[in-house]
This record gives C-alpha cells, sequence and structure tokens, in this order.
C-alpha cells in the first residue's frame, strides 16, 4: 500500500525525537517537555534489547555495562564515539 508523502506529514507534524549520547540531555529535555508543555511521550531505551541481543554480533548494545570504566567512556575520541553511535543504530535495527 503506498500512503501520500502529504499526509504522513500532516499526521506526524507534532512528533518529535530526541536522540543523543549519552548524557546529552534526553531524559531532562524531555521531563520538561512533559511537565512544562503536557506533551505525551514514549520512552525507548536502547537497554532494553540487550537481553534479546548477541554480545558478539552486537557488541555496541551491550555499552555501557556495569564494568565500564567511566572515564574512558566520556573522554574517547570523536571518532570512536562517532562509530558507537552508528554502530548501536544499525544494531538497534537489526
Amino acid at each position: 500500500m503506498k500512503i501520500n508523502d502529504n499526509y504522513l506529514k500532516e499526521q506526524l507534524k507534532h512528533v518529535y525525537w530526541l536522540n543523543g549520547g549519552a548524557c546529552a540531555g534526553k531524559t531532562t529535555m524531555t521531563k520538561k517537555f512533559f511537565n512544562e508543555l503536557g506533551f505525551i511521550t514514549l520512552a525507548d531505551d536502547v537497554s532494553k534489547y540487550r537481553p534479546f541481543s548477541c554480545p558478539i554480533e552486537h557488541s555496541s548494545l551491550q555499552m555501557p555495562n556495569p564494568n565500564l570504566d567511566w572515564n574512558n567512556w566520556f573522554n574517547r575520541p570523536v571518532e570512536v564515539y562517532s562509530q558507537w553511535l552508528a554502530d548501536i543504530a544499525k544494531e538497534t535495527i537489526e
């Protein structure tokens, strides 16, 4: 079935997606939208996919984990962080 793009644009014009890396402020902004503006929110946490993922095939979904060195996690080079974001998006879709 083909859906008219204009129809979708009209139906989704009040839908906002918040995404970003760890500690980017996603939860803080979502709480503000909910509390101050009365938005309805739907949460999706990547960590809920971990029990259904293979650590070898989906290594990015396993991070961050309880054994993580947080200094190393937050002080990674931009290229490493960007690759992790790309990998976790791909693994989540899989």
